[in-house]
């Protein structure tokens, strides 16, 4: 409840992520034998008024996203896994689980 901890662990959480995307490109293209297609972002270049309307639009997204499986679903499914189990343990099987259908309800949007 440090409001300066949680703030540095926000910072390093985006610099792992950026880092770790940059660092994974290589083998992204190495694997899938292409890079990300950035194609349907051209209509934002030099668009101020789409930018805005883009970032508005997937920061909402994300919002939501994360509000249905990390609140609503990853908490239905750790009330629900056995008691018995330790509390960690039922914590990673709903991360597990809702991580699962995450990716599933992305399969989409392609490997890359």
């Amino acid at each position: 409840s440090n409001p300066r901890r949680q703030a540095a662990v926000a910072l390093a959480g985006v610099v792992l992520i950026t880092v770790g995307a940059e660092l994974l490109k290589p083998a992204i293209r190495v694997l899938t034998g292409h890079g990300p297609d950035h194609g349907d972002f051209a209509m934002v270049r030099g668009n101020a008024g789409w930018l805005v309307v883009w970032l508005a639009a997937g920061w909402t997204a994300a919002f939501v996203e994360e509000l249905f499986f990390r609140g609503f679903l990853m908490h239905s499914l750790h009330a629900v896994i056995p008691v018995r189990s330790a509390a960690w343990g039922r914590w990673l099987v709903a991360l597990a689980l809702t991580s699962v259908a995450f990716g599933c309800c992305h399969a989409y949007q392609g490997q890359t």
